[in-house]
């Protein structure tokens, strides 16, 4: 048999050809891919000079080599071909490029007298270098070594997070006598000193800050502050990153008074909407007075258009006082937790409510307890029966406990309350617009107050028919050419209110909870008249004044000598450029005259250049409840310099309840804010509260200082300038 002779034996052979088409396929494979080519290295230079027999190309003038990330310039270029080593002077900046999902980015550039680096493993040394790393840091040292892809050891070096604008002179910096860099951990620098400008502030042998756009679990920057009671204290923050989606932080925080605090929060991020958050804290102070707090909060959707929601929020208070020779235990703890169910879809929505309120106090041996209150709302759902038929409504049940053993109570009540609407909104003519409302209301009480308003065994319960009626329009318009305004438009708005609620028994015999348990009757009639003009240039939209005039008319009232017109309220509100001006003024049309008077006018915008201000004046008088106070406002800004204070005058007792004074400082890597606050609440029995602040954060370090609600809006406002999270 010869070599292509194989017999009958076709299925031998058919097979066999496959095997060896496979192996071929095999190797093409293989031998491609281990012959591929390898990314070429491209030079670039006024004179460039080839050695093969030494592997070695010198390139001088205008040097540019350009490899897989990698681009360096320099005047003259030393390469070995084989080993992709590089010698580089003169004038030499290298270049390494990132890609992601956002595209390519500068990951780090370098400028330095000599270079010498491997195209291949991106190991290296610089001497005389500055540079920048992502996502913000700055570096300069007499020797740069990078040791690999994420690990740079400098000698003799400075660190700042200024930007290039200022880096020849940054605003603030560190210097150590060796700084070792770790992109996406941490920095730490060896004989620390650091400078403001070129004022030494700063000095310690060892620091150690982030260098990282990914969290860390680690030590964060303590803060400092100050408290009338427990004095001075030092905020020690301890991070922990449990996972990708949550973290953990545990504050420290002892006072010189000898006082003790401690603190968490837990938080746990699931979507974008979707959050969860615990936060807790601890404070035992001197004289044995202990205070605790336990708040928390989550939202989650468990399905389309539906949502979950609650809250948790504990207080605990207990001290020690002397009484009559005896010392007094006192304890407190008070809570308020709720869940709640919404669903909404195109015509409906449907909101649950589950609450529960406790307020435990010792001492007295009173306690009080809410138990879980359910509130649901079904609205609106477009029935179609007649259209544009809106049906809604509300319904809660209530369980109410209390007990004092000082007054001898003991009893429990229950409130059922229903109210189904009905809203059938329609329009005629295009600009008259109506929306009659139906609802019924019941109301059960297990309990009821007798003549003396005890709490007795009698229930009570009460059923209301409730009518109203929205009337909007005819709307008239008629518009004007000016010009300085553009087009300007006139809107003249009538409007009526009607509504009536029936009068119910006697309301003195009903517990009182909340607002739903004090319906009084009501048959009025409110009428308003609304002057709108506003200007339309280069296609936007701004209102520039409102006149505006409002009144009741009570059909009838409870008390007998009480008047069927209600005060006449006037609106009018101007918006001259950047000023703007709201007045309110109620007059009494039986002959008491003006009432009540509310006056606010300001400006907010650029004065020129980078000069910028704003300034708010409130004024307000109540001749009814005998007060009068103004609060002033003033503040300017040139550049990054921003400057505010805030006054408030009880003008009726003559004296200044507060003063608030604070200037701030923003640059592109650091900021700072001070403030003085003076309270006085000695009027009321309390006394007079002196408090200074002030916080300083560096960009990308973080922040010293004391952080409350009196800054957190400043923070938050330097964050998104920088945008960075610290």
């Amino acid at each position: 048999m010869g070599w292509f002779d194989y017999g009958d034996n076709y299925e031998g052979v058919f097979c066999m050809r496959w095997m060896i088409l496979l192996v071929l396929l095999i190797l093409l494979f293989f031998t491609g891919y281990g012959f591929a080519k390898e990314a070429e290295i491209l030079v670039k230079a006024d004179y460039v000079e080839r050695m093969p027999e030494v592997n070695l190309v010198i390139a001088r003038g205008d040097v540019e080599i350009i490899y897989d990330d990698t681009k360096i310039w320099a005047d003259e270029v030393h390469m070995n071909t084989e080993t992709k080593d590089v010698v580089a002077t003169g004038n030499v900046v290298i270049w390494e490029i990132s890609e992601d999902e956002k595209g390519k980015h500068v990951r780090g550039y370098m400028k330095c007298d000599k270079l010498e680096f491997n195209m291949d493993t991106k190991k290296g040394v610089a001497y005389r270098a500055r540079g920048y790393l992502d996502p913000f840091y700055y570096f300069e040292g007499t020797k740069v070594v990078k040791v690999d892809e994420d690990t740079y050891n400098i000698d003799n070096g400075t660190l700042t997070t200024c930007t290039s604008e200022c880096n020849e002179n940054p605003d603030w910096h560190l210097r150590g006598s060796r700084i070792a860099i770790k992109t996406e951990s941490y920095t730490k620098v060896f004989g620390v000193s650091g400078w403001i400008k070129s004022i030494p502030v700063l000095y310690s042998p060892y620091l150690q800050v982030p260098s990282k756009s990914e969290r860390k679990s680690g030590l964060l920057v303590p803060t400092f502050g100050y408290k009338t009671d427990d004095k001075f204290f030092i905020k020690v923050p301890v991070y922990f990153v449990i996972n990708r989606s949550s973290d953990l932080t545990l504050w420290f925080t002892p006072y010189s008074s000898g006082s003790l605090g401690t603190a968490f929060e837990y938080r746990n991020v699931f979507s974008k909407d979707e959050k969860l958050k615990i936060k807790g804290d601890y404070i035992q102070h001197k004289d044995g007075d202990v205070r605790w707090a336990l708040k928390g909060g989550f939202n989650k959707y468990v399905g389309i258009d539906t949502e979950l929601k609650g809250s948790v929020s504990i207080k605990n208070t207990s001290y020690r006082r002397y009484y009559a020779d005896t010392f007094g235990e006192y304890s407190e703890i008070y809570s308020d937790s709720y869940l709640q169910f919404l669903k909404r879809t195109d015509y409906t929505s449907l909101n649950v409510l589950l609450r529960y309120q406790s307020d435990n106090i010792s001492g007295s041996s009173q306690k009080l307890y809410k138990e879980p209150e359910m509130d649901f709302n079904v609205f609106p759902i477009n029935t179609k029966i007649i259209n544009n038929l809106f049906v809604g409504g509300y319904g809660g049940l209530l369980v109410y406990k209390n007990k004092n053993d000082n007054l001898n109570l003991d009893y429990t009540l229950t409130r059922l309350m229903l109210e189904p609407k009905l809203y059938l909104p329609f329009t005629f003519l295009e600009t008259l617009k109506f929306l009659p409302t139906y609802s019924y209301s019941y109301t059960y009480w297990s309990r009821s107050r007798d003549g003396e308003g005890r709490v007795s065994q009698g229930s009570i319960s009460r059923d209301l028919g409730n009518i109203g009626v929205y009337v909007r329009g005819p709307i008239a318009m008629k518009p004007y050419k000016l010009p300085v305004l553009g087009e300007l438009y006139h809107f003249v708005v009538p409007e009526v209110k009607y509504i009536y609620i029936p009068r119910y028994g006697d309301r003195t015999r009903v517990v009182i909870f909340d607002e739903r348990d004090t319906l009084n009757d009501r048959n009025y009639v409110t009428y308003s008249l609304s002057n709108r003009f506003l200007a339309v240039r280069d296609g936007v939209v701004k209102e520039v004044l409102r006149v505006a005039f409002e009144q009741d008319y009570r059909m009838h009232s409870l008390v007998s000598h009480s008047k069927n017109f209600s005060d006449v309220r006037v609106i009018f509100d101007i918006y001259p450029r950047n000023f703007y001006i709201n007045t309110r003024l109620f007059y009494n049309v039986y002959g008491k005259g003006i009432t009540t008077k509310a006056l606010t006018f300001g400006y907010s915008g650029n004065i020129s250049g980078d000069t910028r201000g704003n300034f708010k004046v409130n004024y307000y008088e109540d001749n009814i409840a005998l007060s009068r106070y103004m609060e002033y406002t003033f503040g300017f800004g040139v550049s990054n310099l921003e400057a505010n204070f805030a006054l408030r005058r009880d003008i009726k007792n003559d004296y200044w309840p507060e003063k608030v004074f604070y200037v701030g400082y923003a640059k592109n890597c650091w900021a700072m804010r001070v403030g003085y606050r003076i309270l006085d609440t000695t009027l009321t029995g309390g006394r007079k509260d002196r408090t200074l602040y002030f916080i300083v954060i560096f960009k990308g370090l973080g922040g010293v200082g004391v952080v409350d609600e009196t800054n957190r809006d400043w923070i938050n406002m330097v964050k998104n300038k920088w945008k960075v999270n610290f």
